[in-house]
């Protein structure tokens, strides 16, 4: 007889105490699976509260030992380790042979144990990290059964995962009458397919009425529409699902499966109920994909050096994935054009691909960058990724390069230079990227590497005198501090403060562990380019600052040079350039028609004529881009 406790707390309850009740329960045990029992053994729990419980960190005790969940989708599980009330899930011996076996929809958690004794009296229990919940000491059952709850009673059942639990016909065998007249019948047990994937558990084929105690034969043909047949023998005793058909489903659609029990060894009292058939959908495969690139993170430039893009599948199926990579400057501009690649694997490739950075002066950072691309993926969250490496070249002019230590700092934390050098490298620090100018205004990233094996603090600041002029999300000193416990290349991004006047400056890269370590190297800030607007008599007089350029653009009219008088009514748009780069773009618009002459229209005319029309249309598409 199969015992049942609610729980079982480690406190000493007295006898007149009644037993507390828990909710999550052990509501059915498969220990004595059809044919092999290795990897086929699983357990459901039913939520039996008003309120959903995490199992999260929950144990699964066989044999006095405990077992750990594995969260889904490890090891093939599905679904959460929430648990809903009113809802079950299954801890499975081994997720995948579990789901081969059923086709079942629900959660699904992996475990793994040495194997649930057949011969019964085994405890089983589920527990947190405080109590033991609803435990069950099974007895023995007929092979292909499970030992379950029935009315407060447990009981053999047939396998219902994941369901109401269903007593098994054989459970009770003293009526001699019912054992002398055996009832065999056919039921369609896979209820949907995915592309493929190959069934053995198609039908479900039991023998009511007899004594489970010795073993008969059933012979079964099936076919599946639109032109699949085959055939089985499967001896059971008085229950069996697995090893009952072979498919494997190759295109997805509707289909419909029947069986007919052509012969069996039992003396079967009843023929109406020896042929079944049902619908199957089968669907495409589901597959959880994602990449990531690995590679040197210092490479010599005018060399090929080899990255590699490793692509993985947590659902190990056969899956096919478009992968397209490329690789850009610091700046987003393509320095190797985008490729693709079409690749089939099942859990993992790894694929190989190489790069020769054309010649640098001192040191560049790249980013190789990736996307992956599936038509059965179900999570798109991490299909795409990318690897920053440090391209390292000749040594560019020590000019204005310096490095000092923190003793020769001042105020604050910034200030203070030492003599001129020629490197910017010290003995755990080693300065990769940076630029030599930037507008004020601009941000952008400074690419360290750090050779120290413990935990460490690297910031970088711009600064003249003891003011800083650099910020990130503050103007603090060490803005942009990380911290870290191991040797890595570091992106350490920076801001120049709107308004900061031209010149020179210097960039300092602290590391702080049991001591300082400073690289300090000069950089030149340049005054951001802009525009003057002065309104006059209902007109917009724009001038651009020396060397830069004026893109006027409006209905059927564009306009390009260095100063433009708007007084037509309309709206414009108005880029203003240098050197290509476009730093601000503004809108105006004249509300009304002005008698005044319009100064420059004869040359505007001429100048808009002569516009490189591919050019002016490429300026459009960037105007309607919102700035940084």
């Amino acid at each position: 007889m199969l015992l049942h406790a609610k729980a079982v707390l480690a406190i000493v309850v007295f006898s007149f105490l009644a037993v507390p009740v828990f909710s999550i329960r052990v509501s059915e045990v498969m220990h004595n699976p059809d044919g092999s029992d290795t990897n086929r053994e699983w357990v459901e729990i039913y939520n039996n509260d008003s309120v959903e419980h995490n199992l999260t960190g929950w144990k699964f005790n066989s044999g006095g030992s405990d077992h750990t969940l594995n969260v889904p989708p490890a090891n093939n599980g599905t679904g959460s380790m929430v648990l809903a009330p009113g809802s079950y899930l299954i801890i499975s011996q081994d997720a995948a042979s579990f789901l081969s076996d059923y086709n079942f929809t629900g959660t699904v958690i992996d475990s793994s144990w040495t194997g649930l004794s057949n011969s019964g009296n085994e405890t089983v229990w589920i527990k947190n990290s405080t109590i033991i919940f609803d435990n069950v000491t099974y007895a023995t059952v007929p092979e292909g059964n499970t030992s379950c709850i029935v009315n407060e009673t447990f009981t053999a059942c047939l396998p219902t995962p994941g369901a109401a639990n269903s007593q098994s016909g054989t459970a009770n065998t003293t009526n001699s009458t019912n054992s002398t007249n055996p009832d065999v019948r056919i039921g369609v047990y896979i209820s949907a397919a995915t592309v493929n994937v190959t069934y053995t558990s198609l039908f479900q084929v039991n023998i009511d009425n007899k004594t489970c105690d010795y073993m008969d034969n059933v012979t079964v043909s099936y076919n599946i529409t639109p032109s699949f047949a085959g055939s089985f023998v499967r001896e059971l005793a008085c229950s069996a699902n697995s090893i009952t058909g072979s498919w494997t489903p190759v295109e997805a659609g509707n289909y419909t499966i029947c069986g007919a029990i052509t012969n069996t060894t039992a003396n079967d009292t009843n023929s109406s109920n020896n042929e079944a058939c049902a619908n199957v959908t089968v669907t495409q495969r589901s597959c959880n994909t994602s990449i990531s690139i690995t590679s040197e993170p210092v490479v010599n430039s005018s060399a090929s050096f080899e990255y590699t893009l490793a692509l993985s599948d947590s659902f190990c199926n056969e899956t096919s994935v478009d992968v397209e990579y490329w690789v850009e400057d610091l700046f987003s501009s393509y320095v190797k054009a985008k490729l693709n690649t079409t690749q089939e694997f099942s859990c993992s490739k790894s694929v190989s691909r190489q790069w020769t950075p054309d010649t640098v002066t001192g040191s560049e950072g790249y980013r190789i960058k990736a996307v992956l691309r599936s038509a059965c993926d179900i999570n798109a969250s991490d299909n795409s990724a990318e690897k920053l490496i440090v391209v390292r070249g000749s040594q560019s002019s020590s000019s204005g390069l310096s490095s000092g230590s923190s003793s020769g700092s001042s105020g604050g934390g910034g200030g203070g230079s030492g003599g001129v050098s020629e490197s910017v490298t010290k003995k755990n620090t080693e300065l990769l990227s940076y630029p030599y100018m930037v507008y004020a205004g601009d941000s952008f990233e400074i690419v360290v590497n750090v050779s120290i094996n413990r935990s460490y603090s690297i910031y970088s600041y711009v600064y003249t005198g003891n003011t800083p002029v650099s910020e990130w999300g503050s103007k603090a000193w060490d803005a942009n501090k990380k911290e870290l416990s191991t040797g890595a290349t570091v992106v350490l991004p920076l801001r120049i403060e709107n308004g900061t006047p031209a010149g020179n400056y210097t960039m300092k890269v602290r590391v702080k562990s049991d001591k300082e370590e400073d690289i300090t190297r000069q950089i030149e800030i340049l005054e951001r380019p802009n525009m003057s607007v002065e309104e006059a008599n209902g007109t917009i007089q724009l001038t651009a600052c020396s060397g830069c350029e004026l893109l006027v653009l409006a209905k059927d009219f564009e306009f390009s040079g260095g100063n433009y008088t708007l007084d037509k009514p309309g709206e414009y748009s108005v880029l203003l350039l240098k050197d290509s780069v476009i730093f601000s773009k503004s809108k105006f618009v004249i509300e009304a028609p002005k008698q005044n002459p319009v100064t420059g229209r004869a040359a505007v005319k001429t100048k808009a004529a002569g516009l490189d029309k591919r050019r002016v249309f490429v300026l459009q598409f960037i105007s309607r881009i919102k700035l940084f």
